[in-house]
């Protein structure tokens, strides 16, 4: 069945997760100066195209200078797992410890 993503239960989804912490366990990040981290792109992983991504997790964004991905947490889970929108954002609410009205939310419910 599918779920309708009410925005407000989405913006809780990214409020409660930690995008660097999601990189992470696709690829090894290190600083990068100030609050940015840099790392491999988890799109390509080229050994020549090290460093090419950056990581802002104060702004919630990430991108990748060598292939030009890049987006917040819910769009790295897409297009890093191969899931739908929606799959990512369950799947990230499931992490996040969101249960009850955040669920609801996530339905507009």
């Amino acid at each position: 069945m599918p779920a309708h993503l009410h925005p407000e239960g989405i913006h809780e989804v990214e409020r409660r997760t930690a995008l660097a912490a999601v990189i992470h366990a696709r690829t090894p990040l290190r600083p990068g100066g100030g609050d940015r981290r840099t790392g491999r792109c988890p799109q390509h992983q080229h050994q020549d195209l090290d460093e090419q991504l950056h990581v802002r997790p104060a702004a919630g964004r990430w991108h990748c200078f060598g292939c030009g991905a890049g987006g917040d947490v819910v769009e790295c889970v897409v297009s890093t797992q191969d899931l739908s929108f929606t799959q990512a954002v369950q799947r990230l609410a499931a992490a996040a410890g969101c249960s009850g009205w955040h669920r609801a939310a996530l339905r507009g419910g």
